[in-house]
């Protein structure tokens, strides 16, 4: 019987650094898993730096370049922040664990505080945080670039935004399932049927040394009655490859994790080991 186990779990280095906040360590429940195959991946829901809100807090979105100036107040609070990430990521580090890091995702959009930015500052920008990590010892870290797909609203060119050093390139894609304002003028036999909007993603996996579906599943989905298996036969149909897929945990905007699906299990065990054949991972 294949392994129904997925072979990439994601975590939130927000909620890592919070956890540890209170008094609550999980890097060695993570570095367990690493330690019997399993990829780490994690995105970063930056705080806002220049009011604390949080990561959907648009302000100062007009100022990024704030942040790579020493002496404002924003990069402090900035670097602040992710010193603490970079405290939790050195713990993994000593336990022997890698994490494929993905701050400042779906940039391209408006939604978080860093989205839309000037390129070159948004590039300046990941390049900072790479070299806060080298001076700081962490190595253990593969850097992701995710890009939101640019048929949403107001989404950039996502290779406008594309870092110098990244080692992954992904796609955030999600199917509406329900009629909601983020879902567009689609109509009912367009939320009716299964289907993963790969627009982008060749040019996105051509740039970069390996591509992965960063994110994809449903949205605003009550029910779960969505079948992943539409990823791999996507992938597949338009001979793309992909690392892996992640599907994000259910939440407010509905049903989302491999088993809330329709055939979710089914599917994840009929790629051995959590590996499909097409290469696109559950």
């Amino acid at each position: 019987m294949p392994s129904s186990s997925p072979a990439v779990v994601g975590f939130d280095l927000d909620e890592l650094v919070a956890a540890a906040r209170r008094g609550t360590d999980w890097t060695e429940d993570l570095a367990l898993m690493a330690a019997d195959g399993v990829v780490l991946t994690a995105s970063w829901h930056a705080p806002n730096p220049f009011s604390g809100g949080d990561s959907f807090d648009r302000s100062g979105a007009d100022r990024l370049d704030a942040l790579l100036k020493e002496d404002s107040a924003p990069a402090r609070r900035f670097d602040e922040e992710w010193s603490e990430v970079l405290d939790a990521l050195a713990r993994l580090q000593e336990q022997g664990a890698a994490v494929l890091v993905r701050p400042l995702h779906e940039a391209g959009g408006s939604w978080f505080w860093w989205g839309r930015p000037d390129p070159s500052t948004y590039r300046a920008l990941f390049a900072h945080l790479q070299q806060r990590a080298a001076d700081a010892g962490v190595h253990n870290l593969l850097w992701s670039y995710g890009a939101a797909v640019r048929t949403w609203e107001g989404v950039d060119e996502p290779l406008s935004l594309l870092p110098d050093r990244v080692d992954l390139v992904g796609l955030d894609t999600y199917d509406c399932e329900t009629p909601h304002p983020d879902c567009g003028g689609r109509d009912a036999d367009e939320l009716a049927r299964d289907e993963v909007d790969l627009t982008g993603y060749a040019e996105l996996a051509a740039a970069a040394p390996r591509a992965a579906l960063t994110e994809v599943g449903p949205a605003h989905s009550p029910d779960g009655t969505w079948d992943p298996s539409v990823i791999t036969r996507t992938l597949a149909e338009q001979g793309l490859p992909a690392a892996y897929a992640l599907l994000w945990f259910d939440d407010s905007f509905g049903r989302k994790q491999v088993s809330s699906l329709t055939g979710g299990k089914a599917w994840l065990q009929s790629c051995p080991d959590a590996l499909c054949p097409v290469g696109a991972a559950g």
